[in-house]
C-alpha cells in the first residue's frame, strides 16, 4: 500500500503466506515471505519466496533436510514460518523444525520420548544449498532450558511423534 491506502501489490494463493520483510540481496531492495502449511505445534513446513523490486519471484529458498515431522507428512519444503533473513553474503538464515526422539527424564519425560528440535540453516541463495545448520539439542542446551515444559502439556507430552514434547522457543 502506498502512503495514500492505494494498493501497490497483491497475490493471492492457497497456501498460508507470513512474515513479509522487506531486505536487500546483491545490495537491490528485495522482499521475502513464507509460504508452506502450519503445524499443530506452532510452527510450519514451507519454503520463502525472494521478490524483486517489480514483486516478481527470483529465487525460492526450500530446505530439504531428512526431517522428521509430528504428522506423518512429508513436506516440500522445511522452513519454518517464524525466521528469514539475508546476509550480506548472499545466504538467508532460516529455522527449521525436527520431530525427534530424545532422553526426556531430565525433564520428567520418558527415556525415549519426542520433541521438537530447533534447527538454523544458512542456505546460498543461488545454489539453494545448506552451508551450515545448527540444531539446539545437537549442539546440547539442556531440555529445561526451553519456556515451555512437557508438564505444561502446551505442545504435547512427548510421549509419541504425534505428541512432541519441549520446542526450543
Amino acid at each position: 500500500m502506498t502512503d495514500e491506502g492505494e494498493l501497490v501489490w497483491y497475490v493471492e494463493t492457497a497456501a498460508p503466506q507470513t512474515n513479509l520483510f522487506a531486505q536487500q540481496l546483491d545490495g537491490k531492495p528485495v522482499l521475502t515471505r513464507w509460504h508452506g502449511k502450519g503445524s499443530k505445534n506452532g510452527h510450519g513446513y514451507g519454503s520463502v519466496i525472494i521478490l524483486d523490486d517489480k514483486y516478481t519471484p527470483i529465487n525460492e529458498i526450500c530446505p530439504k533436510p531428512n526431517f522428521v515431522t509430528s504428522d506423518d507428512e512429508e513436506p516440500e519444503c522445511y522452513a519454518d514460518l517464524h525466521e528469514s533473513f539475508i546476509t550480506d553474503l548472499g545466504t538467508i538464515l532460516v529455522t527449521a523444525v525436527n520431530t525427534t526422539q530424545a532422553d526426556l527424564t531430565s525433564v520428567g519425560g520418558l527415556v525415549d520420548g519426542w520433541i521438537l528440535d530447533n534447527w538454523i540453516f544458512e542456505i546460498d541463495i543461488k545454489t539453494n544449498e545448506i552451508v551450515f545448520s545448527w540444531s539446539a539439542l545437537e549442539a546440547g542446551i539442556p531440555l529445561n532450558l526451553s519456556k515451555v515444559s512437557i508438564a505444561s502439556n502446551v505442545m504435547g507430552n512427548g510421549t509419541a511423534r504425534s505428541s512432541a514434547g519441549i520446542g526450543f522457543t
